[in-house]
């Protein structure tokens, strides 16, 4: 598993440049005072990063070879799913000393209830995006899964967007109001659901495939 691991983020030293040019350009503007997602950019890139060790995978025929170590295909499937979270934890501290740091610069004050609402928030958009992504890869591959997650986003998105004209969701807010505070325990339960069921999703589309 470790060894798995390692591999991804060694294939990952290449993007490295890539990700410290635009952590610098995303501080620059933050100490500009440009209003950022401070928690959801960073690994949302991070991710789109990550996506390319599959594509490396594809290249160098991986999957083939992995298949005949002794190491089970499960294993294989749950060590991506981990280095992914692994580097959304990565991106995501990374995003709040930037934010702090600038705080600190500028003398701003900012609301910690604020921030981890947002951090939560990020966290599970991040956590949908993955959970979708990686089985579409592993079964259509790394180009196709591309274009069903972009395609299958905005028609969410616009699907979204004609159910707010249409219909009144005021009623379903005040229903929802009293677990306002409970907040970040069902963001972390709808996380670990949605990735858990991912990873089965993945893992059985992983142990049928023919490489």
């Amino acid at each position: 598993m470790k060894g798995l691991i390692k591999k991804d983020f060694l294939l990952l030293k290449g993007n490295l440049t890539y990700f410290l040019i635009i952590t610098i350009v995303f501080t620059l503007f933050s100490i500009r005072g440009t209003t950022f997602q401070v928690s959801f950019i960073l690994p949302f890139i991070a991710i789109m990063m990550f996506i390319s060790t599959f594509s490396w995978d594809d290249f160098n025929h991986w999957n083939a070879y992995a298949i005949t170590l002794p190491v089970e295909r499960k294993t294989i499937v749950k060590s991506k799913y981990i280095s992914a979270i692994i580097l959304i934890f990565i991106s995501i501290l990374i995003g709040l000393i930037i934010f702090f740091l600038n705080t600190v610069i500028t003398e701003t004050t900012f609301n910690i209830e604020y921030i981890f609402s947002e951090i939560a928030g990020s966290i599970l958009a991040i956590v949908f995006v993955l959970a979708i992504w990686f089985p579409c890869i592993y079964k259509f591959g790394v180009e196709k899964g591309r274009i069903i997650l972009f395609v299958g986003v905005f028609s969410v998105a616009l699907l979204g967007s004609l159910a707010s004209e249409i219909f009144q969701f005021s009623s379903l807010l005040n229903v929802l109001a009293p677990l306002e505070n409970s907040w970040y325990a069902i963001t972390f339960i709808l996380s670990i659901i949605v990735l858990i069921s991912s990873y089965f999703i993945s893992k059985r589309i992983y142990l049928k495939k023919e490489y």
